[in-house]
């Protein structure tokens, strides 16, 4: 991977101007801009109004040493991906490994061999550049990913759950249910005559329908309330820490809303099939999926537009269309 040098900012930390001289002219001559700092406490001072591709830093300076500075860069969450070479005259072993363990990348002595020095940099800004592109790849990949999950969950006509979220989700509203001791309900919701609608006014009017439904659905629910489109014209709702008496009430004024809703091409208005039951003790999330599927087929075999609460008890009955 090339490095282009001219896009490239290289900060030198010394408080010998000889040597910021020397490593100055050795980097400009390659393209390199060039950014200087006197001391390890001016680096730090500086840094948040500059960030380099890469440091130079001398170890033997006042106040802070390069050892210091260099861990107070590394523990800076602005600063800790910028490689850092150690420069200086010192080369012996003890002091490379400390330069190491305070989070350099490698170590320069003087002085300097021009050609050593600029492959050092040139190959520690080609890696840094090489760790900074898989970052985004990996970054861009869990976002992909997300996305993908995402849509994986969602309905792509409504935006809506969709059914591979029902199973999970009321298994952990059931479970939430017998630790909290608190009530549960679902609802199955079916629009009545819907084949009609695209026999008759095609699908595009059946899918704007649709949406129409799961917008009111979504905005005339509490937050805790989660609805979901269970596939074609039904919808299932769960309702947490709701108990069937105190549920007639919202189940009536969602049958309303929707028997609200105009769209010009259909002549008649919307009407829902609705049923309605409470989680019994230690049920599983398929008998309560089944016993609300149940209620509502009951609803529609009684007629249709009509709310049924457990499979054998009508809890309200609205006049036919």
């Amino acid at each position: 991977m090339e490095v282009n040098s001219e896009n490239k900012m290289i900060l030198i930390v010394d408080d010998n101007p000889e040597n910021v001289r020397v490593l100055g002219h050795i980097l400009g001559q390659q393209g390199y801009q060039i950014a200087v700092a006197n001391s390890g406490d001016e680096a730090l001072q500086r840094l948040p109004w500059i960030k380099p591709d890469l440091i130079l830093l001398d170890i033997m300076m006042p106040k802070f040493d390069g050892f210091e500075t260099c861990r107070r860069l590394k523990a800076w969450r602005q600063t800790c991906d910028i490689p850092i070479i150690f420069v200086s005259a010192l080369d012996d072993s003890t002091r490379i490994v400390r330069g190491f363990e305070a989070g350099a990348v490698d170590y320069v002595t003087k002085p300097y061999v021009k050609e050593i020095l600029l492959a050092r940099v040139d190959t520690h800004l080609q890696l840094a550049q090489a760790r900074a592109c898989l970052s985004n790849m990996n970054q861009e990949l869990r976002h992909d990913l997300e996305h993908q999950r995402s849509l994986g969950e969602h309905d792509p006509l409504t935006g809506m759950s969709n059914r591979r979220v029902l199973k999970p989700r009321l298994k952990f509203e059931l479970a939430r249910k017998i630790r909290q001791k608190i009530p549960l309900c679902v609802a199955m919701i079916d629009l009545d005559f819907f084949k009609e609608v695209n026999d008759n006014c095609g699908h595009q009017i059946g899918d704007e329908l649709l949406i129409e439904v799961s917008q009111q659905l979504q905005e005339n629910l509490r937050e805790t309330d989660i609805a979901i489109r269970y596939g074609g014209d039904e919808f299932f709702l769960i309702f947490p820490d709701t108990t069937l008496k105190t549920l007639e009430v919202s189940l009536d004024r969602i049958q309303q809303l929707l028997s609200n809703i105009h769209h010009p091409t259909i002549k008649h208005r919307v009407t829902t099939s609705i049923g309605a039951v409470e989680a019994t003790a230690n049920e599983d999330w398929q008998s309560l999926l089944d016993r609300a599927d149940k209620a509502m087929y009951q609803a529609k075999h009684a007629g249709r537009n009509q709310i049924f609460c457990q499979p054998e008890t009508l809890l309200k009955q609205s006049d036919s269309p």
